[in-house]
């Protein structure tokens, strides 16, 4: 054991190696559910912050990135061909930028200034790059290893940002205080311990005889007459339907008549997606792939429509974040809530649950439940279907509110209040349909993290800009 200890203090490139592969095998192993080892993640990027060189942090942090991603996101060569290769590198950029700067803060801050700094910088930083620049990219976040897990988790009270924050001020703490090495070791093994426990804490699903039940159906490809044919079929399993519910992009340019003598008929109502062509536009010079089987040339809006028992449209609301690369229409020139006749319910389309910016405006408008109508591609693959499913679990958890999302070939959610995931379909699932009493007794609220953000930007980005008048102050003490 001394020589392991004596190897690791004069053999800097094997330390650092080592936490290098438990970095990597910690992030990899609690998105398969082990929890337990989200703080281990954590501990290893510490150690590997205190590199010596920036520019070998940097690199280091490159390297770690293209570990912790590629395997995750291999559908993306699927989609972008070889621009993916440089979309890997500008994600891997964030936790590479923050590995070199934190390494950077380590020679002019002191130790305890570190403790909130490094925190603070990589809460920061991760916010970024999910949030606030034009690729926003918001999956494989560590705090999204928690999406199986309930409520119990901290989601509900420190955000899925919030979770990582506090676990690096755990972890820092502990460092500074503690400087036995097996008493730290035990320490973080027993932080680690309470990571896994959320994953065993049951949440009790009861039964909720007044609210009402929605029913979603999964289609991607299928022809209208099938479409309205499972409708009935949904009427016929689940007569006390209120609400039925498809995919994004259902349909194009409107919903068609049928389905609104459909609702007429059973007074009922149906919430789709479909396009909205903004009139009087110029034609689009764009070569973007579309994700609509219907390439459109005139700028429009990827809308989600509600139809009313009269068959008429009662809601309607756009796409608010397009993606990227694609012609996914104009974002929206605003968010509303839907005050349906059951109470006050948000709706946003596919990636738009990805963004706090957007689902948090609606939870602050008042929203007791979320709808997400979603387009995940067949040919995208499992992979990404089972990743972007991770979304869902983790904003019911945040908010408190219940989450249902309808998926074109799966996997579409019903997820409660708790974030326990109650009803999910299949891959592909043509024609698959879950249905769900849905609670809208209360309104969501936002996570702590929502609020501590800014003030962590504004810190990291002072105590960056300050770090270099200290290094050059010491620099002239050192020369002088």
């Amino acid at each position: 054991m001394s020589q392991i200890k004596k190897l690791f203090q004069e053999k800097p490139f094997i330390r650092h190696t080592s936490y290098f592969i438990l970095a990597a095998m910690s992030f990899h192993l609690s998105y398969l559910g082990a929890t337990f080892f989200f703080p281990i993640y954590f501990f290893a990027l510490l150690q590997i912050t205190k590199m010596k060189s920036v520019p070998k942090a940097f690199l280091t942090g490159m390297l770690l990135s293209f570990s912790l991603y590629i395997y995750h996101l291999q559908f993306f060569i699927s989609i972008f061909n070889q621009f993916a290769y440089s979309l890997f590198c500008i994600l891997g950029f964030w936790l590479a930028i923050f590995i070199a700067i934190s390494s950077w803060l380590r020679k002019v801050y002191s130790e305890k200034a570190l403790i909130i700094l490094i925190p603070l910088l990589y809460f920061s930083l991760e916010f970024i790059r999910c949030e606030l620049y034009a690729l926003k990219f918001s999956w494989l976040i560590p705090g999204l290893a928690f999406a199986d897990a309930s409520y119990f988790s901290g989601l509900g009270i420190w955000g899925v940002f919030g979770i990582s924050f506090l676990c690096l001020v755990f972890i820092s703490i502990s460092e500074s205080l503690i400087r036995n090495k097996q008493k730290l070791s035990l320490t973080i093994l027993s932080f680690a311990v309470l990571c896994q426990i959320p994953n065993f804490i049951p949440l009790k699903n009861e039964e909720l005889l007044s609210e009402p039940r929605i029913t979603g159906i999964q289609w991607e490809m299928g022809s209208r007459q099938e479409m309205l044919n499972s409708l009935d079929q949904a009427k016929a399993t689940y007569p006390d339907t209120k609400l039925y519910f498809f995919s994004e992009y259902t349909f194009s340019d409107g919903i068609p008549q049928m389905f609104k003598d459909w609702c007429k008929k059973n007074k009922t109502y149906l919430l789709a997606g479909t396009t909205e062509t903004i009139e009087n536009a110029p034609e689009l010079q764009s070569n973007k792939q579309s994700l609509h089987k219907k390439l459109k040339h005139k700028p429009f809006y990827n809308m989600a429509v509600v139809i009313g028992p009269k068959g008429e449209v009662v809601f309607k609301q756009a796409k608010v974040m397009p993606i990227q690369f694609f012609n996914d229409g104009v974002p929206a020139p605003s968010q509303k809530l839907w005050n349906s006749p059951w109470g006050k319910i948000g709706i946003c389309i596919c990636y738009d649950l990805s963004y706090t910016k957007i689902t948090d405006e609606l939870v602050r408008q008042g929203a007791q439940a979320l709808l997400i109508p979603t387009m995940d591609v067949e040919h995208w693959g499992e992979r990404q279907h089972k990743l972007h499913g991770r979304i869902a679990p983790t904003r019911a958890s945040e908010y408190g509110i219940p989450v249902f999302r309808v998926c074109s070939s799966g996997i579409s959610q019903f997820v409660n209040q708790g974030g326990l995931v109650l009803q999910e379909g299949s891959f592909p699932g043509q024609g698959d349909s879950l249905s769900a009493q849905i609670s809208l007794e209360k309104a969501g609220s936002r996570p702590l993290d929502r609020f501590l953000i800014y003030p962590a930007l504004l810190i990291s980005a002072l105590a960056f800009l300050y770090s270099f008048i200290l290094f050059f102050r010491k620099r002239k003490t050192t020369l002088g």
